[in-house]
C-alpha cells in the first residue's frame, strides 16, 4: 500500500496541486461561513467553481475535480432549490460533529437536494480530518484497495470510517485522498510492498516480447495489458529530468489508433515545432514490425508533407530537411547513431516504410539486448540536445502547420479559462465555423453549448 500511495503521488500530484486545492477549499469554506443560510444562485455557482478548481498531474488548470458531482446541471438544480439547500448546509454545519453522520443520513433519507456528493462535501469542508467526500468512483477505489468488502453501495458511515482509518494509517493528506482513490478506481493495480520498480529497459523488453501475440489475442483498447505497457513507458519517460525540466516537451506513446499499429512508437516532441507526429521534427522510438528491436530516432512528420505536396514532392522535401538537420548533428555519430535514413523497421509499404524515408538519425537496440536505463537516458539526452538546438534556431526547424499551431493555441487558451473541452470537440467546432458560419450545437443542459463559442471566440 505504501508503495502504491507513493507511486500515485509521484505520477499524479505535483507539489503545486496541493496548494491549489487547499486554496480552493479555503475559499469554499469561507463562502459557507459568510453565506450560511443565505446562499443564492450566484453563491452556489461560486461554491462549485471553488470546489472544482484543480490542476492536472501535468500542471494544467482544471475545473472538474469532482466530475459530475458538481457539474453545471447539478449547480442549476441546486439553484432551483435554494431553500432546501440552505437548510441542508446549515444543519450539517451547525450540528454536533459526533452526530453529523446521523444528520447526513437523515437528510439523504429525506432526499434533500445535492445527492451524496454535495452533502458529504459540506461535512468535508467542516472538518477534512474527520469527514470524506462520497462519490461512486471513490467507493470503487476503496474496493480496489481492499478498504471495502462485499457488493453493493456502502453507506456513508461505512465509507467514511474505512477511509479515515486508511488516511491515518498511511499519513494521507485530505486534499490528495480523492486523487489516490480515483486512480485506484480507474484500474491502477496496487503493487506488492516488496515489488521492485520496473525499469525502462524491462518495459521495452516486455513490449518487444509480447506485442506480436497481443495484436492477435488482445482486443484493441486501453484496457489491454499490452496497452498498459505503453502507458507505463510514457509515464517513465515523463519523469526523466531532461524531459520534465523543459516545459515545451511532451511525451506520447501509441500502440495504434483504431487498431494495433504495425510500427508502434513513443515520441518526445517540442510544441514549438511539432504538435503531433504528423508534422515538424521530434525524437521517437520506433518499434520494428516484427518486434526484433526498437530504434531511437531523430525524425520528422510524414503525413503532413505528403498530403500537402503529394508523394513525390513530399518525399523530396523530407529528404531535403533531413540532410539540412544532419549537418548540425555530427556529434551523434560518435555515440553509435547512424546519420542517414537507412533504418530497417521491417515494415510493409505504407506509413511504416515512410518513417524510414523521413529518419534523420537513428540507433538500434535489439530485442534481448536493450541497454540499461542509464545508457538509454544518456542516448536520449544526446538526441534531445541536437533536437532542442535545432528548435531554438529561428527559421531552421520545420514548423508545425498554421492550422495545427492555431488549434494548439486555442486548446491552451480554453484550458486556462477553466473550462474543459476535448481537443476533438474544439477542432470539430472550429472546422464547422470555418466551413459555414451558421452552426447549431445540440445536447442536454449543462454540456457547454453556450460556453464553447464564447471561450473559442475569446481565445
Amino acid at each position: 500500500m505504501r508503495s502504491y500511495v507513493e507511486r500515485v503521488r509521484k505520477d499524479h500530484i505535483p507539489a503545486e496541486r496541493y496548494t491549489v486545492r487547499r486554496e480552493a477549499e479555503a475559499q469554499a469554506r469561507d463562502l459557507i461561513v459568510a453565506r450560511l443560510g443565505a446562499f443564492d444562485a450566484s453563491a452556489i455557482s461560486d461554491f462549485a467553481k471553488a470546489m472544482n478548481r484543480d490542476i492536472s498531474r501535468f500542471g494544467m488548470p482544471s475545473s472538474q475535480r469532482w466530475g459530475l458531482g458538481l457539474s453545471q446541471p447539478q449547480v442549476n438544480f441546486l439553484s432551483r432549490n435554494l431553500q432546501a439547500v440552505n437548510a441542508l448546509i446549515r444543519q450539517l454545519w451547525e450540528c454536533d460533529e459526533d452526530s453529523a453522520i446521523q444528520v447526513y443520513q437523515r437528510l439523504r433519507d429525506q432526499r434533500s437536494p445535492g445527492g451524496d456528493m454535495f452533502a458529504s462535501a459540506v461535512l468535508y469542508l467542516r472538518n477534512p480530518n474527520r469527514f470524506s467526500v462520497f462519490l461512486p468512483m471513490l467507493a470503487a477505489g476503496a474496493r480496489t484497495l481492499d478498504l471495502l468488502s462485499g457488493q453493493g453501495e456502502p453507506s456513508y458511515a461505512q465509507f467514511n470510517s474505512v477511509v479515515q482509518q486508511w488516511r491515518t494509517a498511511f499519513a494521507i493528506d485530505p486534499v490528495e485522498t480523492d486523487i489516490i482513490l480515483t486512480v485506484a478506481g480507474s484500474g491502477l493495480r496496487v503493487p506488492a510492498e516488496n515489488a521492485q520498480k520496473t525499469s525502462i529497459r524491462d518495459t521495452f523488453e516486455s513490449i518487444l516480447a509480447e506485442y506480436v501475440q497481443a495484436k492477435t489475442s488482445q482486443p484493441f483498447g486501453k484496457n489491454a495489458p499490452i496497452w498498459q505497457r505503453f502507458d507505463q513507458l510514457e509515464l517513465d519517460f515523463r519523469r526523466i529530468p531532461a524531459i520534465a525540466e523543459v516545459q515545451t516537451l511532451s511525451v506520447k506513446a501509441s500502440p495504434g489508433s483504431g487498431n494495433w499499429a504495425n510500427v508502434p512508437w513513443l515520441a518526445v516532441s517540442d510544441s514549438r515545432v511539432a504538435r503531433s507526429i504528423r508534422d515538424g521534427i521530434y525524437c521517437v522510438y520506433l518499434f520494428r514490425q516484427d518486434m526484433s528491436g526498437v530504434s531511437l530516432t531523430l525524425n520528422q512528420g510524414v503525413s503532413e508533407p505528403l498530403e500537402k505536396l503529394g508523394r513525390v514532392e513530399g518525399k523530396n522535401e523530407l529528404l531535403r530537411r533531413a540532410q539540412t538537420i544532419r549537418g548540425a548533428a555530427g556529434e551523434l555519430s560518435g555515440a553509435g547513431f547512424a546519420l542517414d535514413n537507412r533504418i530497417d523497421l521491417r515494415a510493409a509499404a505504407g506509413l511504416g516504410s515512410d518513417y524510414e524515408l523521413s529518419t534523420i538519425a537513428h540507433k538500434f537496440y535489439p530485442s534481448g539486448a536493450i541497454p540499461d536505463d542509464e545508457s538509454l537516458i544518456a542516448d536520449l539526452g544526446r538526441v534531445l540536445g541536437v533536437y532542442l538546438r535545432q528548435v531554438s534556431r529561428p527559421g531552421k526547424a520545420p514548423a508545425a502547420s498554421n492550422w495545427d499551431s492555431r488549434m494548439s493555441e486555442i486548446e491552451q487558451a480554453v484550458q486556462l479559462s477553466g473550462f474543459v473541452f476535448e481537443p476533438w470537440q474544439l477542432a470539430a467546432y472550429v472546422t464547422a465555423v470555418r466551413t459555414k458560419p451558421f452552426v447549431i450545437l445540440a445536447g442536454v443542459t449543462g454540456t457547454g453549448k453556450t460556453q464553447l463559442p464564447i471561450v473559442v471566440t475569446h481565445s
